[in-house]
Order: structure tokens, then sequence, then C-alpha cells
């Protein structure tokens, strides 16, 4: 597949038009929550959703080269692909990091990606975190680990899985 980006330009540079057709409408309308919008990014773009912001349990910042998904205590982050050879032991530790490749996806593929995974968060009460055993002692294997997710919701569903992100939904 192709690289739709230069090398110098991040993946996630979403605009605010962008980040409002593809994600904050979507989700308004398919689980009617209150989203509190900060446009304090460059050129007043969107940095940062909070999803029930009253709950305080669901929010998304955008940096360009990462997006940050904070659910409860955890932290889920999509990297640009030419980013995650930058990222150390310590940017890795404690947070699940997606291993898909973002670079060869539009904005749009990657909203709908970001709403997929925000969609089984929305109305969680809990989540838990747990981080499959890697037989290497590297960087590289700190980052490239498989996860599995805890969330404790009334979906009906079973499982979902996103590269190596397992979300398994517990009643």
């Amino acid at each position: 597949m192709d690289i739709l980006y230069q090398n110098e330009e991040f993946c996630m540079e979403f605009s605010a038009e962008e980040l409002e057709t593809e994600l904050i409408d979507k989700l308004k309308s398919d689980f009617n929550v209150d989203i509190q919008i900060d446009y304090e990014g460059p050129n007043n773009s969107i940095d940062y959703i909070s999803i029930e912001p009253e709950k305080d349990n669901l929010a998304i910042r955008f940096y360009g080269f990462e997006t940050a998904l904070y659910v409860f205590d955890e932290k889920i982050m999509l990297v640009d692909d030419n980013q995650l050879e930058k990222y150390a032991f310590s940017h890795a530790y404690g947070n699940v990091i997606y291993n898909g490749k973002l670079r060869i996806l539009t904005h749009a593929e990657i909203l709908s990606l970001l709403l997929d995974l925000v969609k089984c968060f929305v109305k969680c009460t809990g989540i838990k975190a747990e981080e499959l055993e890697s037989k290497a002692l590297d960087i590289e294997s700190s980052i490239k680990k498989d996860y599995v997710l805890s969330v404790t919701t009334d979906t009906k569903l079973k499982s979902k899985t996103f590269s190596n992100i397992r979300i398994n939904f517990i009643s």
C-alpha cells in the first residue's frame, strides 16, 4: 500500500472541519452525548475533545504525530508510523499503543478507526488494560506489544479487535 503523507508531515494533523464531521457529529448522533471541544491548537484547530465531560472519564487529545485516547486512567495511543521509532521506553510504559499502519490511511479512514475505538468506551463504567508478555527486551518490543482491554459496559458485543488491541466487553 502507498504512503499518503510526505516524510515531514504527520498523518494525524486533522482540520477542525474533519474532526467535526467525521468524529464529533457522528458521536453526538450515535450516542446523544455532550462533547466539550477545545479549539486551542495551531490556527484554532481542535486539540482536545471531552466526551461526557461531567463524568471526566473519556477524552481525546490531538497532537498531529499522535492521537491519545484517555479512558479513565488508561491512555491508548495512535502514533504516526514515522514517529514510533522515536519513542523511548518511557513514552510507552504503562500505555496501550496501537500498532496498525496509519500512514497508508486517509484522514477519513483514520478518523473512522478512531470513531470505532471511541465507541467501545462511550458509556463504559470501567477499564482494565493487560499487556501481553513479550520475550524480547529491546525498545521496539516495549512499543510493539499486544494488549487486552477489559471494558465494563452494557453492550451486547463480546469482543472487538483493532490490530494488536483486543477489547473484551464485560457486563
